[in-house]
């Protein structure tokens, strides 16, 4: 649910080719996906509560390559990008009422460049800068360590902290606010499996600075992530996953641009504990299918957490 978007294939009929046509296909690629695809991208375990007074620093790279655009689930564009992110995050544990709560703040930091091929005009200028930042609170209803059973609800907001210049089609920051709310739940079906599921409704504020002054405006958007676990050895444990994401369609100007992603994205991850308190972990994903957007072709993330 992260707002990438793709222009409509009316943008490419041969009566329209022309300046204006191409400014609006231009402007249709909003934000290269360069640290989530879901707005808030839940990684394996984020549910599961930790005990109330835990502290956890974390620590996140990820390289993501992306190609397109597509429309129609046709690519239209020979462009490559890779994006690079870095990203520090603390999360701390605490109590609201009768309920286990996770207070969490990320920084992120963002480069792209564009590595082959053409994208629509301006789109593969390289950008460096702090992306916006992430502010979360989840809750737990059901936290039940001993029957394996955990319900968090949680919402991420992401204000207009990030770089942003209005006379760029591409910058780390989105120069609005972002709000997701999302729902997860994991249940251990054995001393070595576990499943978790993870719907998130995504909503934007609308951006009156977007490329020149335009008003972009965007959809809600819906998703949800589904992982199973295995823990196939003393500190060991792998996560297999898949992703659906629907909704989050814009206009520009009033114009829609039916650039909705309505795309699948995998996941294949590893995590071990180093120690009792230290825990490393390697995910890998890459879209499987989508209609409009830049396609995820392959990312890796690696990540640490310290807990304290």
């Amino acid at each position: 649910m992260k707002p990438i978007v793709q222009p409509s294939s009316s943008f490419f009929a041969p009566a329209v080719r022309r300046a204006g046509s191409r400014l609006l296909l231009a402007l249709s690629v909003l934000a290269l996906p360069l640290v989530a695809a879901a707005a808030s991208d839940p990684m394996p375990g984020a549910y599961v509560a930790a005990p109330v007074g835990t502290r956890v620093l974390s620590f996140l790279l990820l390289e993501r390559e992306v190609d397109g655009p597509y429309v129609k689930g046709v690519r239209l564009g020979t462009g490559k990008m890779v994006g690079r992110a870095a990203a520090v995050g603390l999360t701390l544990y605490d109590r609201i009422g009768d309920m286990t709560a996770a207070w969490s703040v990320l920084q992120p930091y963002i480069e792209a460049h564009r590595t082959e091929g053409r994208f629509p005009m301006g789109y593969g200028e390289p950008i460096a800068g702090p992306a916006d930042l992430r502010l979360g609170l989840t809750v737990w209803p059901v936290n039940d360590p001993d029957g394996g059973q955990w319900l968090g609800v949680g919402v991420t907001v992401m204000p207009p902290s990030g770089q942003y210049d209005g006379k760029r089609l591409l910058n780390p920051g989105d120069d609005r606010w972002k709000a997701v709310l999302a729902l997860g739940w994991v249940r251990r079906l054995s001393a070595d499996w576990s499943v978790e599921l993870v719907p998130e409704v995504s909503f934007y504020e609308t951006n009156d600075n977007y490329y020149g002054g335009r008003r972009m405006e965007q959809q809600t958007a819906y998703g949800v992530t589904g992982y199973l676990r295995w823990k196939f050895a003393a500190g060991w444990e792998s996560q297999v996953g898949v992703q659906e994401n629907r909704g989050g369609g814009q206009t520009v100007n009033g114009r829609p641009l039916n650039n909705a992603p309505e795309n699948q994205r995998v996941f294949l991850g590893l995590s071990h504990a180093l120690a009792r308190n230290v825990s490393v972990g390697l995910r890998y994903s890459s879209d499987t299918r989508l209609q409009g957007d830049l396609r995820n072709v392959s990312e890796w993330s690696a990540r640490m957490s310290v807990a304290f």
